[in-house]
């Protein structure tokens, strides 16, 4: 079917039909793979952050010191007694637990951490030691794990109590001191 082209255009052709053959091999590597797209959702819920409010300051009370011996006041975190004086001291006043409300998302758990020790000190600086923390929740016993339970209204209190030693020749005067405790979502 070709013998009767010359030899130029039966060169000329298969030019042509080799630049054909190329350009649709070319456009089919071309072509690229169609992608696959999904969208996915991001979010992030944000919660109340807590609040903590103190209601009643940790009080050792009123004490007189023997004279003798380093004396031991306690003040009980689980109950509603009042501070108990060891036999070296005299107490004439009882003090109370510190009470503190935690609030924050309902139906979580908090993680409550107290100072561990703190010193108490007077106008000239003399000072008390302040040890012995001990904390617990609401309706609890003094074996508490440092965890406290909000509840439906994202509330819980925390009852803390310490012990106080007071040296047998402390200085007369009103000692203050502060202490920090730390509330953190669990």
């Amino acid at each position: 079917m070709l013998a009767h082209l010359s030899q130029f255009h039966k060169i000329c052709l298969k030019l042509l039909l080799s630049g054909l053959v190329f350009t649709q091999i070319a456009s089919l590597n071309s072509a690229k793979a169609e992608a696959s797209n999904i969208d996915a959702n991001a979010g992030a819920d944000i919660i109340f952050p807590l609040q903590i409010i103190k209601q009643q300051d940790l009080d050792f009370g009123v004490q007189a010191p023997n004279r003798t011996k380093i004396g031991r006041v306690q003040v009980k975190n689980h109950n509603d007694k009042n501070s108990q004086c060891g036999s070296e001291l005299v107490c004439l006043k009882g003090g109370n637990r510190a009470v503190f409300l935690i609030s924050g998302e309902p139906y979580t758990s908090v993680l409550i951490e107290d100072p561990g020790h703190i010193y108490i000190q007077d106008t000239h600086g003399d000072q008390m030691l302040v040890d012995a923390f001990t904390a617990s929740q609401s309706g609890g016993s003094n074996t508490w794990n440092g965890q406290l339970d909000l509840d439906e209204n994202g509330e819980g209190q925390v009852f803390i109590g310490a012990d106080l030693h007071v040296n047998p020749e402390q200085c007369v005067d009103n000692y203050t001191g502060t202490f920090t405790i730390t509330a953190e979502y669990e």
